[in-house]
């Protein structure tokens, strides 16, 4: 179940898929509607507030002065969703979720950061292009595997550029260094790396 109430800025709103499993969630969303894995639906919805208001604005005006270049011009496949808040609902920062597939890493809905209920969908061939493509990106504060093999878990783990990898919807270690690579930001909060922030380093020479 993908469900958030906040802005978060960890959420995966990123999905590399092999291209078996994309083109099978594809078949299988056009056929039901909705996509199941272990019997359980994949929801998405989002309710904005405070700050988020802006950026769940930016996104629809997005999808109003871009939703035909970003679905049809470069290429991506709209699943569901579009413009409009979600059915019954009239009021409030509500917007549809979204879900894109048959994206590539060079489109902007790839590119940029929406903060809002929209899922999208990169197919990859190899194990090596889907490490490219997550690393091709300005930001790196977190990266999201799921497989059944652990040592490939670790594997990918090693040679993803962020700093938190969540494997197998794995949660949050509660008292973890937490930060990011590249534009996520330097520096780390949390564990022994975060107080050593608030301490004065010095040293003797000559003794």
């Amino acid at each position: 179940k993908i469900q958030s109430d906040e802005r978060i800025t960890t959420a995966n709103e990123l999905a590399r898929l092999s291209q078996l499993r994309h083109d099978d969630f594809k078949r299988h969303w056009e056929k039901n509607g909705m996509v199941q894995f272990k019997n359980d639906k994949i929801a998405i919805l989002k309710r904005a507030q405070g700050a988020q208001v802006q950026f769940i604005v930016a996104y629809d005006q997005l999808t109003r002065e871009g939703f035909r270049l970003m679905s049809i011009d470069e290429g991506a496949t709209v699943l569901c969703g579009g413009l409009g808040k979600p059915e019954g609902v009239s009021k409030g920062w509500f917007v549809k979720p979204t879900i894109f597939a048959d994206v590539s890493n060079q489109m902007r809905i790839a590119r940029e950061e929406i903060f809002g209920p929209v899922l999208v969908i990169i197919p990859f061939e190899s194990e090596a292009e889907a490490i490219e493509i997550a690393n091709d990106t300005p930001y790196g504060l977190a990266a999201y595997i799921q497989t059944g093999d652990q040592q490939k878990a670790e594997r990918v783990a090693s040679h993803l550029r962020a700093g938190a990898i969540h494997i197998n919807g794995g949660a949050f270690n509660y008292g973890s260094p937490f930060g990011g690579y590249k534009q996520s930001g330097n520096g780390r909060e949390g564990g022994v790396m975060g107080l050593e922030d608030y301490l004065e380093t010095k040293t003797l020479h000559g003794l």
